[in-house]
């Protein structure tokens, strides 16, 4: 079983490399010069991007131009895959020179590109508002999920950190997947204690491919931050649970269950939002991540073959579900058609 998954494993990589890194630019290039190169040809591209992206999947290589080929290279042939397909089409159907159609589809993903990674710089509040009759009291709660810092810099936190700033709020939620290289320098989180509110956190699936996982998990509690490894606590009228992502699914509808505080308002953190369905009844607000909205459309609609709730506001029996797009990106530095989020909930007396 374990040869079939890494088979299958290589097999997608290699497929993957094909249309994300080679299909697009050979496109291209077709339409403009005229001619095929060969298969042969075609095969050996594919077979280098393909071990180029494993090896710095699983070296976890700090080597700069393999990093940005990866990640930058993945977020430039997904937009360039439709792209390009779309060229394909209107060059058999239209009847404009095959020439004109290249050099059109190449301004196109160049615009694309620049606006996509422009996206990034910007952040937009989110607020929601809740009223409920188990708190006498208001609260200004923010929440954000993965920051992916390691792929984003220091920078990006500080950004963050200003916006945070200007809400003030009583609490911070950190969602998951805060770091996701080996590469980011733990000590940078300093900046963290430049907030005056708590800040909990909870894992998400990025923390534990790192190669010094249960190191750093132990070192985030020295900077300002309290973690939550299937746990709770109480922050005056609220219930706070966090779940942490390498829980089995069973076992995270087990710990929500036996740390529901009825008599409280029950805040879940909980990376992933696939257990929604199954603790909705007894959880006031669930808030997750993950998901990115996406990040690069259209790859949205393949997130959502996966993931039932992917962006935004849910209600189900009891609870609300909200899920954020994210305040930073994975891999590419890159978002069309999503944007980099901060929840800002208000909650107060019904």
């Amino acid at each position: 079983m374990e040869v079939i998954k890494r088979c299958g494993f290589y097999a997608t990589i290699f497929c993957a490399s094909f249309l994300i890194y080679v299909y697009p630019f050979e496109v291209v290039r077709y339409l403009i010069q005229g001619d095929a190169k060969s298969a042969i040809y075609l095969l050996i591209l594919t077979i280098i991007s393909t071990l180029l992206v494993i090896y710095y999947l699983r070296s976890s290589s700090t080597f700069l131009p393999i990093k940005l080929f990866v990640y930058e290279g993945m977020g430039l042939g997904f937009i360039s895959f439709w792209i390009v397909s779309f060229a394909l089409l209107m060059n058999n159907w239209l009847s404009f020179p095959s020439e004109f159609i290249g050099y059109a589809t190449i301004s196109i993903i160049f615009l694309l590109f620049i606006f996509s990674h422009f996206s990034t710089k910007f952040f937009k509040i989110k607020e929601i508002k809740l009223t409920s009759n188990k708190v006498k009291n208001n609260y200004c709660i923010v929440f954000i999920s993965d920051v992916h810092l390691g792929s984003n810099s220091q920078r990006h936190l500080r950004r963050i950190i200003a916006k945070i700033h200007k809400i003030n709020p009583d609490i911070v939620l950190i969602g998951g997947d805060l770091i996701d290289s080996s590469t980011f320098q733990i000590s940078q989180l300093d900046i963290l204690r430049e907030l005056s509110a708590k800040i909990y956190f909870v894992t998400g699936n990025h923390e534990y491919y790192l190669k010094n996982a249960r190191e750093l998990l132990y070192e985030l509690k020295e900077h300002e931050m309290e973690i939550l490894d299937n746990e709770n606590v109480d922050f005056k009228e609220l219930n706070i649970i966090g779940i942490s992502d390498n829980t089995l699914h069973d076992e995270k509808i087990s710990y929500i269950n036996n740390l529901i505080e009825n008599e409280k308002f029950n805040i879940c953190m909980v990376h992933q939002p696939s257990i929604w369905d199954d603790v909705s009844e007894n959880i006031d607000v669930m808030l997750s991540g993950h998901t990115h909205k996406g990040q690069i459309f259209p790859f949205n609609f393949l997130v959502k073959l996966k993931f039932k709730y992917i962006y935004g506001e849910y209600k189900l029996k009891n609870g609300t579900l909200f899920v954020s797009s994210g305040a930073g990106t994975w891999g590419p530095r890159m978002r069309l058609g999503s944007f980099n989020e901060i929840l800002k909930i208000n909650l107060s007396k019904h």
